[in-house]
């Protein structure tokens, strides 16, 4: 007795060998599935590539919203302005973690605590502060540390309609 394998494979190879329809089907369909797949797949990177790349861009539009209340924050040394700017940036979703300083001095340090993740899954975006009266004076910086994740999965958001054709990862050839 033969294996279902065994006679699924030859009654399959007999088929295909006989029916000139059979084989121009599949000479047509295959390589264009594997076309249409190899498509989505760059599609879903490209998209998410995108994505990622506007989160990043949203998030240094954040970062320049409160720049300039930064800069009298750090030219003051006002701790109590740094510390509302912090928690200003860190009611943001995808950023993490602040940091505020003016020269050697920290002014503001503020986690956001429902995030637990390691700083190698951060991204820290630094801006330099200068002076609101000399933009050649630079008077602190702002360190803002931006979830990883948050930015895969936002670039992953913008990708979905190909992913669907690739499952979540994307397509694999190979």
């Amino acid at each position: 007795m033969k294996s279902l394998p065994d006679r699924l494979t030859r009654w399959l190879d007999a088929r295909v060998r006989g029916s000139i329809v059979t084989r121009t089907t599949l000479a047509i369909l295959v390589p264009a599935m594997i076309l249409g797949l190899t498509f989505a797949w760059f599609v879903s990177v490209s998209v998410e590539r995108s994505e990622q790349q506007r989160a990043q861009t949203r998030l240094q539009q954040l970062l320049s919203t409160v720049e300039r209340t930064a800069q009298i924050a750090c030219y003051l040394k006002d701790g109590t302005l740094a510390n509302e700017i912090a928690h200003g940036l860190i009611s943001n979703r995808a950023v993490s973690g602040v940091t505020i300083t003016s020269g050697t001095l920290t002014l503001s340090h503020v986690e956001n605590p429902s995030v637990h993740q390691l700083e190698s899954q951060s991204l820290v975006i630094t801006r330099p502060i200068n002076s609101p009266f000399d933009p050649h004076e630079l008077v602190g910086k702002v360190d803002s540390r931006n979830m990883v994740n948050y930015l895969d999965q936002d670039g992953q958001r913008g990708s979905q309609p190909s992913q669907t054709l690739c499952g979540d990862r994307g397509c694999s050839f190979g």
